[in-house]
């Protein structure tokens, strides 16, 4: 087909179309995915500021002499549970985990020194 013949510049058109769609398509997908990141991120925020909140309301309950081992903090936006348990060395282990209403789950541990180690008696 020459281009002066009627219907020679639709096959033109349809590659243009196609080009057009295909970057229509990318940036579609490229939106769905910053999209769905976006929320992960916000998600895992809010987890995370479960965490520090709970922390916090950790070590009230802990300076003031509370020797609960487990507990949990029930939130508007999910739940926070921790539990301490002792290790081998002079140490215990506070794991902290946040479940979010939308299932986001973020684990926090740290170490706390015991100031009264307990010694073997002979």
């Amino acid at each position: 087909m020459a281009i002066g013949e009627k219907g020679a510049i639709m096959p033109y058109i349809l590659v243009l179309c196609f080009v057009f769609s295909a970057l229509v398509a990318t940036q579609a997908l490229l939106f769905l995915t910053e999209k769905q990141m976006v929320t992960s991120y916000q998600h895992y925020m809010q987890a995370s500021l479960l965490i520090e909140k709970s922390k916090k309301e950790w070590w009230r309950q802990f300076e003031r002499g509370d020797d609960k081992r487990a507990g949990t903090y029930h939130y508007d936006s999910g739940t926070v549970s921790y539990t301490q348990k002792a290790t081998n060395s002079d140490y215990d282990e506070v794991v902290i985990i946040a479940k979010l209403n939308t299932d986001t789950v973020v684990n926090h541990r740290f170490f706390i020194k015991r100031l009264y180690v307990e010694e073997e008696v002979e």
